[in-house]
């Protein structure tokens, strides 16, 4: 899904911008984030950001 998306950026933006690829928790995973550093090596200049902001609503009891 990542290649299919990055595919549809155009040449100029791909190859010379930097790209921020975002994900939630369940695209943390080692093989996915190694699969955005990987893209590197291609020229593209993918950097990542995972995680979720803790609101009221999912954050733990306090005590």
């Amino acid at each position: 899904m990542l290649d299919a998306a990055l595919a549809q950026l155009p040449d100029a933006h791909r190859h010379g911008q930097k790209i921020l690829i975002r994900t939630d928790t369940a695209g943390c995973s080692k093989a996915f984030l190694a699969h955005i550093r990987a893209r590197r090596e291609q020229g593209v200049a993918a950097e990542f950001s995972v995680g979720w902001a803790i609101t009221t609503a999912n954050a733990p009891p306090s005590r």
